[in-house]
């Protein structure tokens, strides 16, 4: 197995450009959301790496262990096998029945790359968007009880709780 090396903040702009290339716009991530996982104490930083080619970060992928599956979110371009073979290793340690794959963009190369490994789509999610021509459309009314505050810095840890 090719060695992969713990994710370092240095390596974001370049973990951002392999987001960019395999995936475009499909999967929008900036470098507050990657160092978001960075210091998420629910996050094992061991489990966030990238393949280093003589210096040169060339692909990202993190899993995620749960009671039954391993999940594995790459960007990878050119080297999704190295990523595919990390998570089902750890799947085997693990005892995992299954490694699950998000796929962004099929021109990425990651679904060719897992069903030749023999992986198969099991569920599919999408994207709805809409683009505003002109103003935006008045906001609807909210639900009793729920009402619209500004982000202060106290509320940082009840934000990550909600998110996790």
């Amino acid at each position: 197995m090719t060695p992969l090396r713990q994710l370092r903040e240095s390596d974001i702009e370049a973990v951002l450009a392999l987001y960019q290339r395999a995936f475009a716009d499909e999967r929008p991530i900036d470098a507050a959301e990657i160092q978001s996982w960075l210091r998420n104490p629910e996050i094992n930083r061991e489990n966030l790496r990238v393949l280093d080619e003589n210096g040169q970060v060339a692909g990202y992928g993190d899993i995620w262990i749960g009671e039954t599956d391993v999940e594995l979110e790459a960007a990878a371009p050119d080297h999704w096998g190295v990523f595919l073979e990390w998570a089902e290793e750890t799947a085997r340690i693990h005892a995992a029945s299954r490694v699950r794959v998000p796929e962004y963009a099929r021109e990425s190369g990651l679904a060719a790359a897992a069903a030749a490994r023999g992986y198969r789509l099991w569920r599919s999610a999408f994207t709805m968007r809409i683009d505003f021509e002109e103003a935006l459309p008045a906001p609807g009314a909210l639900p009793s009880g729920i009402s619209l505050d500004t982000f202060r810095d106290e509320d940082a840890e009840q934000l990550r709780l909600a998110l996790n």
